[in-house]
C-alpha cells in the first residue's frame, strides 16, 4: 500500500480526544469509587472496634452485677442471722 492509501493520524484526531476525554473520567470514576470503598471499609472497621468495645464493657458490667447480687444475698443472709442472734422480732409490714 502506498501512503496515499493510509489513513493519516489527523483524521482519526476527533477519535483519539473522545477516547481519551472517556479514558479519563472512566479513571476518574474508578477512583472516587475506589475513595468510597476505602471510607467505607474505615468506618466499618471503626463500627467493629465500637462494637467490640462494647461487648467487653457489657461484659464487664454484667460481671460486676452478679458479684453484687452475691454480695447483696450474704448481706441480707448476715442481717438476717444478726437480727436473729440479737433477737430482734421483724415483723411484716402490710
Amino acid at each position: 500500500t502506498s501512503l496515499a492509501h493510509r489513513p493519516r493520524l489527523i483524521d482519526h484526531h476527533p477519535e483519539i480526544e473522545r477516547l481519551s476525554r472517556e479514558l479519563s473520567e472512566t479513571t476518574h470514576e474508578k477512583i472516587q469509587a475506589a475513595e468510597y470503598g476505602l471510607a467505607v471499609l474505615e468506618e466499618k472497621q471503626q463500627l467493629k472496634q465500637q462494637y467490640d468495645d462494647l461487648e467487653i464493657e457489657y461484659e464487664t458490667v454484667r460481671q460486676e452485677l452478679d458479684m453484687l447480687k452475691e454480695v447483696g444475698i450474704y448481706v441480707v443472709v448476715f442481717y438476717w442471722c444478726l437480727l436473729t442472734a440479737l433477737n430482734v422480732q421483724c415483723y411484716k409490714i402490710p
